[in-house]
């Protein structure tokens, strides 16, 4: 009879881990958490976003209102300069990594957005903070 107690505690034992297991989320890279979507205690549906998390050791800026007549004059490895509005009298550099191929519209217009990484982002520069981009068109 203990034996068979034993093995139902064993089993127990196996099934509550599983559930640990599958309750256990593993990011995909190292970063940082910008947000988290649950309190404790609170159930998950599956699929449903859990948090976000950010590689903040290299920021970038994407346009939101790059009009089409500057679209067509930017291209990969443009330079950018690059202030903040949080940052008074912060000036940074940078270029263009990737261009959208496609346009959104956007208020005002087409617009189309630029990716633009950063050649020495400034330590007080957060993610999500407003950015001025000016664009050397060729």
């Amino acid at each position: 009879v203990l034996e068979a107690e034993v093995a139902r505690a064993e089993a127990a034992l196996a099934q509550a881990e599983a559930a640990l297991a599958k309750a256990e989320i593993t990011a995909p890279f190292a970063g940082t958490v910008g947000n988290v979507m649950y309190k404790v205690g609170e159930l998950v549906t599956t699929g449903s976003p859990v948090l976000v998390l950010g590689d903040t050791s290299s920021l970038r800026v994407e346009t939101t209102d790059l009009n089409e007549v500057d679209a067509a004059q930017v291209g990969i490895g443009s330079t950018v300069t690059l202030t903040f509005d949080a940052l008074p009298g912060l000036t940074t550099q940078g270029e263009v990594v990737r261009l959208s191929p496609m346009a959104s519209a956007g208020q005002g217009g087409t617009n189309f957005t630029a990716v633009i990484e950063l050649d020495d982002a400034p330590d007080t520069l957060k993610w999500g903070m407003t950015a001025f981009v000016d664009i050397d068109v060729d």
